[in-house]
């Protein structure tokens, strides 16, 4: 089961993809794998060490009530999260 810090907001550190927002799909050991809806799917999440992330420590609202009520977030979610996150 997911939970909320799971789907947390991310921002590469380090790398070509320095500065890109992500939201955190997973932690495994000292890797995190990171998705944004679109170049990076739940099928397919950017791999990276946690050295080189910065956690932004807030959940999107309409992700924490999905979460909270047991549905099943996809890649549109995490999308329209990433570009509700960037207008704020």
């Amino acid at each position: 089961m997911k939970t909320q810090q799971d789907y947390q907001f991310i921002t590469s550190k380090a790398g070509r993809d320095k500065g890109t927002l992500y939201v955190l799909k997973e932690q495994v050991d000292e890797y995190v794998y990171l998705v944004n809806g679109t170049t990076r799917t739940l099928s397919c999440p950017k791999k990276k060490n946690q050295k080189h992330i910065q956690p932004i420590h807030t959940v999107d609202d309409e992700i924490k009530q999905k979460l909270q009520r047991g549905e099943e977030i996809i890649d549109k979610d995490i999308k329209e999260a990433v570009i509700r996150f960037r207008r704020k």
